[in-house]
């Protein structure tokens, strides 16, 4: 809708600078798909004009509208005897990722890293060097910590991220720092009216640990504009998807504790729901120390485990949680609530590869907040 006083203006700009601006035009047509008479029309005007040195408006001559079979490759024959149909075209197409995905952990943990990660990047359309903008809304002192509440955003980015950024009192230099992520907008770890902290929180701040909590998008009463996936056709062809748009929000976090100057080294936790976006966004930050990941005793080797909130174009095949997994190699990794279908397998195969099986460690159940603040604490 904006093509006429957005798009074509900058596109116009970008020819004139070769001399060329007669060459670009622009027509909107208010239609339900854009291959009626009048877009039709259109485009017989413009090559009338650059191709032919014409003028004015080519009008459409009569025609008979091909049948939608005769337009089919094998509308009047035989299919090859190899043809495949449209199931066996899939299964061709996720068989070559396979194929890939496998060829790459086999060359080796780092190799598969420094092709993978930016690729990973790159799919989810998330910055992992942020340019960070902080504002700080209130302090607060309560009884064994101070805390800033935040706000968070990347510089010319619309997006803006509620934080709640704590410290032991009395300590002095520089801490490691905690980013803890749920899946209730921080409500089941802090009282953001109060400040007030609940058991992981405090457990981590007893340990001397500084603590960011957070409220992703759309967690928490946090709203985003004209961010529904469910209402608008093609949504994802010119929209972040809701966990690429969370995984950024993690990213960004991070950064936040990477500027801080009383921040030395990082740990993340992410709980309940929000433990899939943590592993995406850890997977794509090196120097994270020790993160432990609630699994959720998610099943998610088919597609139909990738719709909703967890759907990200392109995600399988690029080897989704099992890329992840690999990218987090050789920090420390805590993955719990892990359930049957957790891929352990391949997840220690890619620790073994860069000499550090040690520091993964892998539960069934899941783990109460205190069990997980001992193993982020080094227990």
């Amino acid at each position: 809708m904006n093509t006429p006083e957005v798009e074509y203006p900058a596109v116009r700009d970008i020819y004139g600078l070769y001399g060329a601006q007669a060459q670009v035009t622009q027509v909107q047509v208010n239609a339900q798909h854009n291959y009626n008479k009048l877009s039709r029309e259109a485009v017989y005007g413009f090559f009338n004009r650059q191709f032919l040195g014409g003028r004015g408006r080519v009008a459409e001559r009569p025609y008979v509208v091909e049948k939608d079979k005769d337009l089919l490759v094998f509308s009047d024959r035989d299919k090859p005897a190899n043809a495949l149909d449209t199931e066996e075209v899939t299964a061709a197409v996720v068989n070559r990722s396979e194929r890939r995905f496998a060829g790459l952990l086999q060359n080796g943990g780092r190799h598969f890293q420094r092709e993978m990660r930016p690729a990973l990047a790159t799919l989810l359309g998330v910055d992992v060097d942020v340019d960070l903008v902080t504002k700080s809304v209130r302090y607060h002192r309560g009884k064994g910590h101070v805390g800033a509440e935040l706000l968070l955003a990347r510089k010319g980015r619309g997006e803006i991220l509620r934080g709640m950024f704590y410290l032991p009192p009395g300590e002095k230099g520089k801490l490691p720092a905690v980013l803890v992520v749920d899946d209730g907008g921080g409500q089941k770890l802090i009282d953001w009216a109060s400040g007030k902290v609940g058991k992981m929180v405090l457990g981590l701040l007893q340990s001397n640990r500084a603590v960011l909590v957070v409220a992703p998008l759309l967690s928490n009463a946090t709203q985003g504009a004209g961010h529904d996936e469910t209402k608008l056709s093609h949504y994802h062809t010119y929209n972040q998807a809701t966990m690429a748009c969370r995984v950024q929000d993690i990213l960004t976090a991070l950064a936040y504790l990477d500027e801080h100057p009383r921040v030395g080294k990082r740990a993340l936790v992410g709980m309940g729901q929000a433990g899939l976006c943590s592993l995406f966004a850890r997977a794509l930050v090196r120097d994270v120390e020790r993160t432990a990941i609630d699994w959720g005793r998610l099943d998610l080797h088919d597609d139909g485990h990738w719709t909703g909130e967890r759907f990200v174009p392109g995600i399988r095949a690029l080897g989704d949680v099992r890329t992840a997994l690999a990218l987090c190699a050789p920090g420390h990794l805590l993955v719990h609530a892990t359930g049957r279908h957790f891929p352990e397998r391949l997840a220690r195969k890619a620790y073994r590869s860069v000499g550090r099986s040690g520091h993964l460690q892998v539960a069934s159940g899941r783990m109460s907040q205190m069990e997980i603040v001992e193993r982020i604490i080094g227990g």
